[in-house]
């Protein structure tokens, strides 16, 4: 898939969660009950030691239900690393040309990291067609201020979103939204993963009619 059609996946997805756990075995389980939750894009965080085999485990057993990427990506090496796993998307915490240019000559979407309004314009200016506005601490309200001078930009804040306050971002905006714990904490009891995706994809899904 292309980095424009994975673009317009990731955007009728609506979400995608990060998995950032080990090891393997747990990494996997909890990538199963996002998929049966409903979740179609899963980002494992190169951050854990057994990411790029997670990775590779669910691109392999979830193919058709879900589209893997890999988070935390920092470095062009890491960029071949992830792709040759499986990864079908890369996500980064911050704004790295080395990576852009990388994904940009693979034709694999990357969603640059960014906060501020001169990160989110550098990002926009080296060709990212997506871009994770990370941290997303200061709510919706940062998400509109940012689509004020760009307009036309797909933005997907991530960190702290969960079904009580994912209608506001998407109505401030947010073309997609990245969650973490809220869904992909490993210690939360049998069926509480697929039960709060679900929740919070009927909160999009119904969010997004409304607008």
């Amino acid at each position: 898939m292309s980095a424009a059609a994975m673009a317009e996946f990731l955007e009728r997805a609506g979400v995608v969660v990060v998995i950032r756990c080990s090891p393997l075995e747990t990494a996997t389980r909890v990538a199963r009950e996002l998929a049966d939750g409903e979740i179609s894009a899963i980002e494992f965080s190169l951050t854990e030691p057994d990411a790029l085999q997670a990775l590779s485990v669910a691109a392999e057993e979830l193919a058709g239900r879900v589209e893997v990427g890999a988070g935390t990506v920092l470095t062009a090496e890491q960029v071949d690393r992830a792709v040759e796993a499986g990864a079908r998307y890369l996500i980064s915490p911050t704004v790295e040309p080395a990576v852009i240019e990388r994904a940009a000559e693979l034709d694999v979407l990357h969603l640059p990291g960014a906060f501020t309004p001169t990160e989110v314009h550098r990002a926009s200016t080296l060709g990212s067609q997506m871009i994770k506005i990370f941290p997303s601490g200061l709510g919706p309200g940062h998400v509109s201020d940012l689509l004020g001078p760009f307009p036309d930009l797909k933005l997907v804040p991530t960190g702290g979103i969960h079904a009580g306050n994912a209608a506001s971002f998407i109505a401030a905006g947010a073309t997609a939204l990245g969650v973490g714990s809220a869904l992909s904490d490993p210690t939360l009891g049998e069926g509480e993963i697929g039960s709060r995706a679900r929740e919070l994809m009927y909160v999009v899904d119904k969010s997004r009619r409304s607008k």
